[in-house]
């Protein structure tokens, strides 16, 4: 068969259904926006812990905490106790029972905590701050788990690289937008709390879009055209021919899966430091700095 046969065979892949924007782009974007969100949770308290702990407040109406200086890392590292709890089983758990589910109730948790974050350190102390730090971790640990099951149903394997990279991107995307945000709000006469209320209320009205436009999978939306139902059922090969059981032997026997594993163990490691004390210092050089032309 020469090159010319093989241009004319026809394709398997059904034909994108007319139109530049559907359902599957709302789901591509509400995906997105949740990363975004679940990130910048996760940056916030980073950055406003530094005025949380401040000796001088912008204003005396601002609530600070300086007796906690001594336990600021403490508070810092209590998210990642709770975000490892749920990342093994969370996508097993997410693909049996839906991951609309998991995904919306993880961010209406996640993003409850982060509201009731001032007002816990207000009544409980720090011990209040690290709970909702942990309720956070653990609710966060549901996130790529469920976005990994939408993905693979909503997305064709030709667009997958591309989408993909979309809603992956939104994660540095969102703590890149959260620094500066908190930042200047913790810095200003409307007090480092707020952050933690913008957040929260961001995540809340996340919930509500998705509760109206998110779905499982293309099965399951009752808007979704039949021809577009076709392009990503077709196209993305959700139904499973063989249900094929975990080989945990090779797994535990395989020296290349070790080999990623603690690569990838020790860049996690060097980003989380990063990511955790980098904010806290920078943000209190920029404090250094500014107090110095006053």
């Amino acid at each position: 068969m020469d090159r010319k046969e093989l241009s004319e065979k026809p394709s398997n892949t059904p034909p994108k259904p007319a139109g530049w924007f559907g359902v599957r782009h709302e789901q591509y974007i509400l995906l997105f926006v949740a990363t975004v969100i679940a990130y910048g949770i996760r940056t916030t308290f980073n950055v406003a812990v530094m005025a949380m702990i401040s000796k001088e407040p912008p204003t005396d109406d601002i609530p600070t905490y300086p007796e906690w200086t001594d336990k600021k890392n403490i508070m810092l590292s209590s998210f990642f106790w709770g975000y490892v709890c749920f990342q093994i089983g969370a996508g097993q758990l997410a693909k049996n029972y839906g991951p609309k589910l998991f995904l919306g109730s993880a961010i209406f948790i996640c993003s409850l905590a982060t509201i009731l974050l001032p007002i816990m350190g207000e009544k409980l102390g720090y011990g209040g701050v690290i709970a909702c730090r942990v309720v956070q971790g653990m609710t966060q640990g549901f996130l790529f788990p469920s976005v990994h099951n939408l993905l693979s149903a909503w997305v064709p394997i030709v667009d997958r690289a591309v989408i993909g990279s979309f809603v992956y991107a939104a994660g540095p995307l969102g703590n890149v937008v959260a620094m500066p945000i908190t930042g200047a709000i913790s810095a200003s006469t409307v007090g480092w709390p707020i952050t933690f209320y913008l957040y929260g209320g961001l995540g809340m009205t996340w919930i509500i879009f998705w509760i109206i436009f998110g779905s499982d999978g293309p099965s399951k939306h009752k808007r979704i055209s039949r021809e577009e139902r076709r392009y990503v059922e077709d196209g993305a090969s959700t139904e499973e021919k063989e249900v094929v059981p975990t080989p945990w032997l090779s797994i535990a026997t395989s020296l290349p899966f070790f080999a990623i594993l603690i690569a990838h163990c020790g860049q996690k490691l060097g980003g989380v430091l990063d990511f955790a004390h980098g904010n806290t210092k920078l943000y209190g050089e920029h404090s250094e700095i500014q107090n110095s032309f006053e």
